[in-house]
């Protein structure tokens, strides 16, 4: 498993969607001061595709995995942070793991039925055509994907730079596909009666371009709500003051065991929630 790791306080972990990877948060970690913040890599994404081919990288799935990662390495009662895929990881693992939960924050993030988005379904259902596409109508689509998520072409002109690299090394079209072959409704649903029963400070923090589950998600978890868009940036994410500290390299190693560190860093609380598309920091971690 792999996770970008910055400062020292108390843990929030922030937890991407599709078709990202920790980089979603490239330019909030470095605006989160006080707090140990990790942005964690679902399984099959980002730098570990590949991983992720034989394995079941659902949403409900990659609950499972966040909380066994949370709980190597201690981390409990973090602040969890989820955007799009990454909310319904995080709503899914308060649920199962509420010792692991003390906060919730959800930023235009799925739940109950209202997922996938009409372009994501669409490709589900064209798996058998898109899974082939050749490598320009696949960066092509993946550009159209991520200019539909950005308030600008600049910001989405820089999301393709950084995230389609990953797909690019990866099978272009098929990693894609094999991502969203994987997507179920029934995952968040599976947990939406015990969502109002988590009893922890929450909040919705939604973009300009809304969709249906905010509401729900306000009432059920009693969450503050903030809909925000920073102009030149992007649809969603965190603002906070900037830290100080510095960053580092680590390893944590889901298949020879686990990693070690070669320096430790850490994170704490997110103070205040707009719309910011992140920045590399840049912290890499590379199985050992």
């Amino acid at each position: 498993m792999s996770w970008i790791e910055q400062g020292q306080g108390i843990p929030v972990v922030l937890v991407h969607g599709i078709p990202t990877s920790p980089d979603r948060w490239r330019k909030v970690l470095p605006l989160l001061p006080g707090v140990r913040a990790l942005a964690w890599e679902m399984v099959g994404y980002g730098q570990s595709i590949a991983e992720g081919r034989t394995r079941d990288i659902s949403v409900g799935q990659q609950a499972n995995y966040l909380a066994s990662w949370m709980r190597h390495l201690g981390i409990g009662k973090a602040i969890m942070v989820g955007h799009d895929l990454g909310g319904g990881v995080v709503q899914i693992a308060a649920v199962r793991q509420p010792g692991l939960c003390g906060g919730l924050l959800l930023t235009n993030a799925i739940g109950y039925d209202s997922w996938p988005i009409p372009s994501v379904s669409a490709l589900k259902y064209s798996a058998p055509v898109t899974w082939h596409l050749p490598r320009p109508l696949f960066k092509l689509l993946l550009a159209n994907l991520l200019y539909r998520g950005h308030d600008t072409a600049e910001a989405a002109r820089e999301a393709f730079r950084t995230h389609a690299p990953n797909y690019l090394s990866e099978g272009g079209a098929a990693a894609l596909i094999a991502q969203i072959e994987h997507l179920q409704t029934s995952d968040t649903l599976a947990v939406a009666d015990a969502l109002p029963r988590l009893d922890i400070p929450a909040r919705i923090v939604w973009g300009r371009r809304g969709s249906v589950p905010e509401d729900t998600f306000r009432r059920t978890l009693r969450a503050g709500f903030k809909r925000t868009t920073a102009p030149h940036t992007g649809s969603q994410a965190f603002y906070a003051r900037r830290p100080s500290g510095d960053h580092c390299r680590g390893d944590y190693g889901a298949r020879r065991g686990y990693g070690s560190w070669r320096k430790q860093l850490t994170p704490g609380l997110i103070p205040h929630a707009t719309n910011l598309i992140p920045d590399r920091v840049y912290v890499s971690f590379s199985p050992v």
